[in-house]
């Protein structure tokens, strides 16, 4: 099976490494799109945020990164994979589910992994929260992605 899970990987978290790291235990390939919003300004261009999930799935060939400008039912389409959407709590399920419906209409299958408890505090936008205020996110991403954000000076 391949499945790909997309996200905007601003910044790659611990909790993202988690779904991926289950994901390889049960697919046989494993893309992550990482996806690109035009009304949205990022920490990371999608080109660095892509070569950090490279470099921190170096070791591992089944993972390959797209950068996706479109709609992901298309990249999902295009690709032969399912989409993969992982959910930290039952308000996320509601939105989650109306877009499974559309993407199936779309002609991709959505697949839901929940979020482990451990990792149900982590997201992207509570890192840049942190990190706007100087708060502690060491334990919230891998080490070369707290790197890329203390050279960025954010």
């Amino acid at each position: 099976m391949r499945v790909l899970f997309p996200g905007s990987f601003d910044p790659l978290t611990n909790g993202h490494v988690h779904i991926i790291e289950r994901l390889l235990a049960i697919a046989d390939e494993v893309l992550l799109a990482v996806c690109v919003n035009p009304r949205k300004t990022g920490l990371f261009p999608a080109e660095e945020r892509a070569a950090l999930l490279r470099e921190h799935f170096a070791e591992e060939a089944r993972v390959r990164v797209l950068i996706e400008t479109g709609l992901v039912a298309l990249a999902a389409r295009r690709e032969g994979a399912v989409l993969v959407r992982a959910l930290r709590g039952g308000a996320e399920m509601d939105c989650e589910e109306q877009q499974a419906r559309i993407n199936r209409r779309l002609g991709a299958e959505t697949l839901f992994l929940l979020a482990d408890p451990a990792y149900l505090h982590i997201s992207s936008s509570a890192v840049k929260e942190l990190l706007a205020f100087g708060g502690p996110i060491g334990d919230m991403v891998p080490p070369r992605v707290a790197a890329a954000l203390a050279v960025i000076g954010r």
